[in-house]
């Protein structure tokens, strides 16, 4: 699914809810928030662009990914989060994020690690 250069500004609450998608590009959206149950439920997700966007912290797309089970073993082998306004990084990652290969962070405003 490709959604982009749109005016968005956040996901709500069970958007992805119970759908199957293998790539998830939301790109130039405008994204400011994601609701904490954005991606409840979502499968077999692998790979997530959230380019050219408003975000500013991780907290919020983390906690997004509470929902899912950390038995999924094809979930999120690609991040991409370029050219948003992140300023901090923590590099404590949700387990569930344990199987990526690919995590991009190019030309955020990153002043902390």
């Amino acid at each position: 699914i490709r959604i982009s250069n749109k005016n968005y500004g956040n996901l709500p609450d069970y958007l992805f809810s119970n759908m199957t998608i293998d790539q998830l590009i939301l790109n130039n959206i405008h994204l400011v928030s994601i609701s904490q149950y954005a991606f409840y439920d979502i499968k077999l997700l692998k790979r997530l662009q959230i380019n050219e966007n408003k975000l500013t912290s991780l907290n919020e797309l983390f906690q997004s990914f509470s929902s899912i089970s950390i038995e999924d073993e094809k979930f999120l082998n690609e991040l991409q989060l370029k050219k948003n306004y992140l300023t901090r990084l923590n590099l404590v990652f949700p387990p569930i994020l344990k199987n990526l290969i690919k995590l991009d962070f190019e030309r955020n405003r990153i002043v902390f690690i």
